[in-house]
């Protein structure tokens, strides 16, 4: 399979893909001047550089599990954050079903285009910080996804009409034998007025009210934790930076080895943190969901 982009936030790949489906990491010589647009001047003409502008990127490849029997999960960054995708495979890979006038479950709208994505095609992610190659981390994260409601749905289905793994996999040579197994099992297949309650908008809504309401409640609270927290990480900079550093280091074991101008420093680092859009610690568990107490 080619590689259709990366994705730029955090991801647990491997803590379920292994080799041959997670790929060791490799290095690659890139010509910036070969693989970036040319920009446009004020007076329309175009920069040019025959130069080379040669930077090496270490990259790691990841190919999801395509056997609906073998794989443990089937989304994550081809719907979910952030990512540099080629525009020609997107439109290989063809929209996200669930549009109004698709008769579509719409809690099932980013599992099956991911799993309609990873049949085709991998992707990778890119080290962005020295000597730092854990996925999971910042390590090869541009961006961090943190707040409740990353879709509009509830996790599980219990009480949507016409729900099934089925619909995962939807438009590809899976579904007939996935549908197949679904009546085996003896699970309610939709009825045809059920069916096309999912054509219009009404039945989304509904079925997303209760779960976005819920969200906000709960994302008030912790953003609201956050800012608190915030406040007094720059009093605390403040304070170490108005006071004598002799005088902190006597009373603050944290700083018995620190110079002043460590002491300066790391106060600086405090304030600029907490003034920063990065979250805090203990606030968002690995996947940006609020960490309730």
């Amino acid at each position: 399979r080619e590689v259709m982009g990366v994705f730029l936030r955090p991801e647990a790949y491997p803590t379920f893909l292994k080799p041959p489906n997670m790929h060791p990491w490799q290095t690659k010589q890139v010509d910036l001047n070969t693989v970036l647009a040319s920009t446009n001047n004020h007076d329309g003409t175009q920069d040019s550089c025959n130069e080379p502008n040669n930077v090496s990127v270490d990259y790691q490849i990841f190919c999801a599990e395509k056997d609906p029997a073998k794989m443990q999960y089937v989304w994550g960054s081809y719907t979910n954050g952030v990512g540099l995708y080629s525009r020609e495979k997107l439109m290989d890979i063809g929209r996200m079903n669930g549009e109004p006038e698709d008769i579509f479950n719409s809690r099932y709208v980013e599992s099956n285009y991911a799993f309609r994505a990873l049949q085709k095609y991998c992707h990778a992610a890119i080290q962005l910080e020295p000597d730092c190659q854990d996925v999971g981390k910042r390590c090869t994260a541009a961006f961090y996804h943190i707040g409740g409601g990353r879709g509009t749905i509830p996790m599980k289905a219990d009480g949507s009409k016409c729900a099934g793994t089925f619909w995962i996999y939807y438009g590809t040579p899976w579904f007939e034998q996935q549908l197949k197994m679904t009546e085996m099992s003896g699970q309610p297949l939709c009825t045809e007025s059920e069916l096309m309650e999912w054509k219009g908008i009404e039945a989304t809504e509904k079925d997303s009210a209760e779960y976005r309401k819920e969200t906000a409640r709960i994302n008030k609270e912790i953003f609201e934790k956050e800012q608190k927290q915030r406040q007094e990480m720059i009093k605390q900079g403040e304070i170490l930076k108005e006071n004598d550093p002799q005088l902190l280091r006597q009373h603050l074991p944290a700083l018995e080895g620190m110079s002043d101008s460590e002491i300066k420093n790391h106060a600086d680092r405090m304030i600029r943190f907490a003034n920063s859009p990065h979250p805090l610690q203990g606030l968002w568990d690995g996947h940006g969901r609020p960490i309730e107490t």
